[in-house]
């Protein structure tokens, strides 16, 4: 009886009774922090990567349309610059924005250009001559307007084609007001085909609304797929 009271204590026996917190429960609980952790861990990665697919998905996006807008400007040159837009920048070189305004060949040149842009996915164009005057648009009370410190005008004088995704929450295209839009707009420079100098900017303005909602669509599918593992 005497040697049981004075046996030293067991490895079992200190497992029992070695408990750092109250009612016998440890209080750092192992298992229950590293599934929290985890999880944390795996909805920041999901939410990263989620980021990283809208971000690069945005960046095709503007390459993409920016390809198709200088196409689409090439072909607006093909049938309009000789005849039509050349000739309107040589008329108004120098004038003021009211004299812009007054040429007598807008109205014409207005009508041609709805006739090519009806049906297809182009919202407006604009027309700039090397001061970075606005000589044509198919919103015709922008004609006239100063845009020699807009950064995609500047770039486009410099021979640059550049895109913008700006969101808008109403929206004047050539055949009616429209809301809620997210557009792609691009600066094209318009190059004399003789001696291959800038005579001129097109600024082209495309609809990516439901490119854009796919792309949103798919970066949530992407986080809560990746929450849930």
């Amino acid at each position: 009886v005497e040697f049981l009271k004075s046996r030293p204590q067991l490895s079992e026996d200190v497992g029992k009774n070695d408990n750092s917190g109250t009612g016998g429960k440890p209080t750092f609980k192992l298992v229950r922090f590293f599934t929290a952790a985890s999880l944390a861990a795996f909805v920041a990665v999901a939410v990263l990567l989620g980021y990283i697919f809208r971000t690069l998905s945005i960046e095709g996006l503007l390459s993409g349309y920016e390809n198709e807008h200088v196409s689409q400007a090439q072909m607006l040159s093909n049938e309009m610059w000789d005849e039509d837009f050349g000739p309107l920048v040589q008329a108004t070189a120098g004038k003021s924005a009211v004299e812009i305004r007054a040429a007598p060949q807008i109205p014409a040149i207005h009508k041609r250009v709805l006739s090519l842009l009806r049906g297809t996915k182009i919202f407006k164009i604009k027309v700039y001559d090397l001061r970075g005057m606005t000589v044509y648009s198919t919103e015709l009370w922008q004609i006239g307007e100063d845009k020699s410190k807009n950064a995609g005008v500047i770039d486009g004088l410099r021979g640059l084609s550049s895109s913008l995704l700006v969101h808008e929450d109403q929206f004047s295209a050539f055949e009616g007001e429209v809301q809620n839009r997210d557009l792609v707009e691009s600066y094209v420079p318009r190059f004399d085909p003789a001696d291959g100098k800038v005579v001129g900017v097109l600024e082209i303005y495309g609809d990516a609304t439901y490119v854009l909602a796919e792309i949103g669509k798919r970066q949530r599918h992407m986080v809560v797929s990746g929450a849930g593992l």
